[in-house]
């Protein structure tokens, strides 16, 4: 990691539970996290946790089907490299939540990410998939979206033009174990997001798709984070 300053998103995993002999039972506790390794500038490495925010009907079950208790995330996480550019990561189902993207993205006036990584163990890959389309082009970021390969659907995903699949860099099966590389020009996603749509359409810069109307340089609008009641 240091030697080739490489980051590390460890898929996810569920918090081991506190009394093995109570799982099952009402006592039953659990979490769904990732952990994420960074290098910094000073050649050490830092381990961050993320603790996914939501929860899912497959969440939490116990070996019979049944709920267990699930302790739920309050943070995101969200970072810079001064040699990798800003990214982000999203447990599964938050991603199906446009208040967490918007948040993640958006809130306080912040810029959006350029890279946002979402580790998913769930059988709807098409949803996640469709989330990914919309979001890449909402946000104007790439997506990569890593699903376990019986459900399949993973991929890379961007405001990009493509001549197959709209607006996707790597698309990846059911079934299917792999292990990938995939190049993302992220200088040329910053760059893009600085040109008009004039310039984005010329014959120099044809890769990129026009910006959404909602998209701006700086965003002076407020974010509200709305709460439902139970």
């Amino acid at each position: 990691m240091r030697e080739h300053i490489t980051i590390v998103i460890a898929g996810m995993e569920y918090d081991p539970q506190k009394n093995q002999e109570s799982y099952g039972s009402s006592a039953a506790l659990g979490k769904n996290r990732c952990f994420i390794w960074i290098p910094d500038t000073l050649g050490s490495v830092r381990r961050f946790e993320y603790t996914k925010l939501t929860r899912s009907q497959y969440d939490a079950r116990t070996k019979d089907g049944d709920l267990f208790h699930m302790d739920k995330g309050r943070e995101l996480l969200r970072f810079s490299h001064p040699k990798l550019g800003s990214f982000a990561a999203l447990i599964c189902y938050d991603i199906s939540h446009f208040e967490i993207l918007w948040a993640l993205n958006r809130a306080n006036g912040k810029f959006p990410v350029d890279l946002l990584f979402v580790v998913a163990n769930n059988p709807d890959g098409n949803l996640y998939r469709t989330c990914c389309l919309a979001d890449c082009y909402r946000f104007y970021q790439y997506i990569a979206l890593c699903n376990v390969a019986k459900y399949g659907r993973s991929g890379i995903f961007g405001p990009i033009r493509t001549a197959g699949e709209r607006q996707t860099l790597l698309d990846l099966g059911i079934n299917s174990e792999a292990i990938t590389f995939a190049e993302i020009d992220m200088v040329g996603l910053r760059n893009a997001r600085a040109q008009s749509d004039q310039e984005l359409d010329s014959h120099l810069a044809k890769r990129f798709r026009k910006k959404p109307g909602i998209f701006q340089g700086t965003w002076s609008g407020k974010s509200v984070m709305i709460t439902k009641k139970p």
